[in-house]
C-alpha cells in the first residue's frame, strides 16, 4: 500500500511539474528508433553517439567562438575515440547520423528551443544542418538546412525525409480571412531541388490521432526506421501496475519503403 501510495504521489507531482511552469506541458514528443535499437529522445544528453550503419560516433564540441554565436562544431570519431574529421559552426547538441547503402553518411544537426529538454518536443524545432559526408576522406558533398518543425526522419537516395505536424484552423484579420485547418504530413527534399516539397503521406489527423490518452501524463510519437518500412507510432505514457510506467501504443502508421521511394 504505501509503496503504491508514494508511487501515485511521485505520478501526482511529476503532472504537476510538466503543467506548472514548464511551457512545453502536453506538447508531445519525439522519439527515433533505428534498426540497430539506438534511439533517441528530449532525455538524451550523450555528448557522443553512433553513426547508424558504421563504428564511427558523432561528438558535439563547442565552437571557437561559442560566447559570441553559441555555436557548435561537429566531430566524427573513429570507434577508438578518435578524431577523424571535424566540422566548425553547424553541429549541435541534438545530432543523429546513418550510412545509406553507397556507404556515404547523412548527419543531421537538430537546433530545438524546447526549454528542459534535449530536442525532440513537437513545436520546438528551430532549423536543422544536414550534411552528406564521405567517411573516406571527410569531404561534404551536399549541405543545406531544413526549416522550423521540419523534422528529418531518414534519407533514401536523394530524397530526406521530414515530418511536418498539422496546423489548426485560424483567422486573420479579425476573422475575415479563415485559414483551413492542415494535416500532419510527411514529405521529402531531394538534393537536386531542395527548394521543393513532395508530399509523400498525408495523415488522418492534424494534431495528433482519435486515441484515449486520458489515463496518460505524456504523448510520444516513436519514430522506428527500419530497411523495408518507416513506422509512426503514438504512444502514452500511462501506470501498468505495481508503480510502474509505459509507453503504451495507441495507434501506428505503417509505411512501406517502395511508398517512399516510388511517391511523387
Amino acid at each position: 500500500m504505501c509503496a503504491a501510495f508514494f508511487s501515485l504521489c511521485c505520478a501526482a507531482i511529476f503532472v504537476l511539474l510538466l503543467t506548472g511552469c514548464n511551457p512545453t506541458a502536453g506538447a508531445t514528443e519525439y522519439e527515433v528508433i533505428y534498426p540497430s535499437g539506438y534511439s533517441r529522445d528530449c532525455y538524451t544528453y550523450d555528448e557522443k553517439s553512433p553513426i547508424e550503419g558504421s563504428s564511427c560516433y558523432l561528438q558535439w564540441e563547442k565552437a571557437d567562438d561559442y560566447e559570441k554565436t553559441y555555436d557548435y562544431d561537429i566531430h566524427i570519431l573513429d570507434e577508438k575515440g578518435s578524431v577523424l574529421y571535424r566540422y566548425p559552426d553547424v553541429g549541435s547538441k541534438a545530432m543523429r547520423g546513418n550510412v545509406q547503402e553507397d556507404g556515404k553518411t547523412w548527419v543531421c544537426a537538430e537546433h530545438w528551443t524546447a526549454p528542459h529538454h534535449n530536442g525532440y518536443v513537437e513545436g520546438w524545432l528551430k532549423e536543422s544542418n544536414l550534411l552528406l559526408i564521405d567517411l573516406s576522406d571527410g569531404k561534404i558533398l551536399f549541405q543545406d538546412k531544413a526549416g522550423e518543425n521540419e523534422f528529418y526522419i531518414t534519407t533514401y537516395g536523394t530524397r530526406c525525409y521530414f515530418y511536418l505536424p498539422g496546423k489548426e484552423e485560424s483567422e486573420k484579420m479579425f476573422g475575415l480571412i479563415k485559414i483551413s485547418a492542415e494535416n500532419a504530413v510527411i514529405y521529402y527534399r531531394d538534393t537536386s531541388d531542395w527548394t521543393q516539397k513532395y508530399t509523400v503521406y498525408t495523415f488522418d489527423y492534424v494534431t495528433e490521432p482519435d486515441i484515449d490518452t486520458s489515463n496518460g501524463v505524456l504523448t510520444r510519437i516513436k519514430f522506428y526506421i527500419s530497411e523495408n518500412q518507416l513506422k509512426v507510432a503514438w504512444t502514452s505514457y500511462e501506470p501498468v501496475g505495481n508503480g510502474h510506467w509505459e509507453y503504451l501504443e495507441k495507434t501506428a502508421y505503417e509505411i512501406l519503403f517502395w511508398q517512399m521511394c516510388f511517391s511523387g
